[in-house]
């Protein structure tokens, strides 16, 4: 309220000098990070893009992205992207031709410090070919041998961030196998903060909020989410229609000063989580 009554003292040229300089203290103390499960090449230009370049992240995290889609992004923010392919998905979609890797990127229109790609399960090459196997409710979950597992890292402005994305389950069912790599992300965040300082994990974990699987991270890991979303998938574009799991989230170790996390839907099947980061 305060500023609005000195404004009205200042001239129009005081105004947008006054209004730079805004921007120019938020472009340096703060930082806007987005972690978006994109589904694809499915809402690529519709919807994702036009997001994007309404909320203008500093970072993005990204998971099901597509090899083919990655000079999309790069041409966006004027960087390298980050990327770890994990599986060749066998659905088109778009862009996505049944025969392009998908995996998880990182991007920054900061540098990236010491960038990191960690395998969890699997390795880089051969990329395996994804295949399902369909449950009597008609669900689909990937053999565990066709989908690899990894985390992309990088240290940006002093914060360590990192993203993944983990092994679906049939109705969210916390497996060994899920914990199993919820195990290996969790060591690895321990290890990067141990030497590269505070770390924010996140990503699609595919492990719904109060299942044995996201209560692992949660006594890990301080948990961002916040208490009073419901789901973080899209009752319109989720295949599934309307399920009431929080998948996606935001984890820290060490003094990490965010904003809690919004959701944003009707971008993907996905909500995005957006936050602001002090720095």
């Amino acid at each position: 309220m305060q500023s609005s009554v000195v404004r009205h003292h200042l001239s129009p040229e005081e105004s947008i000098l006054a209004d730079a300089f805004f921007f120019y203290v938020w472009y340096k103390i703060f930082m806007k990070l987005i972690s978006l499960n994109i589904e694809r090449s499915r809402h690529l230009r519709e919807r994702v893009l036009p997001f994007l370049r309404e909320e203008e992240p500093d970072v993005l995290c990204l998971q099901e992205l597509c090899a083919c889609d990655i000079a999309v992004f790069e041409d966006m923010f004027g960087q390298k992207l980050l990327y770890a392919p994990v599986t060749i998905h066998p659905y088109p979609s778009l862009n996505d031709d049944g025969r392009e890797p998908i995996g998880v990127g990182l991007i920054s229109r900061h540098p990236l410090h010491n960038p990191a790609v960690l395998y969890t399960n699997g390795r880089p090459y051969p990329i395996p070919h994804l295949e399902f196997i369909i449950t009597p409710e008609g669900q689909h979950t990937p053999v565990i041998n066709t989908l690899n597992q990894a985390v992309v890292s990088a240290s940006i402005n002093g914060l360590r961030v990192q993203t993944t994305h983990l092994v679906v389950t049939a109705s969210g069912t916390s497996t060994p196998f899920q914990r199993e790599q919820a195990g290996h992300i969790i060591a690895h965040a321990q290890a990067e903060h141990a030497r590269f300082g505070p770390t924010l994990l996140c990503g699609d974990f595919n492990a719904p909020r109060g299942r044995e699987t996201w209560a692992m991270l949660a006594a890990a890991l301080h948990d961002n989410a916040d208490p009073s979303w419901a789901t973080t998938l899209d009752a319109t574009l989720h295949r599934s229609g309307p399920l009431p799991y929080v998948v996606d989230g935001m984890f820290t170790l060490g003094e990490v000063k965010m904003t809690t996390p919004r959701l944003c839907f009707s971008v993907s099947d996905h909500a995005a989580l957006i936050t602001n980061i002090q720095l």
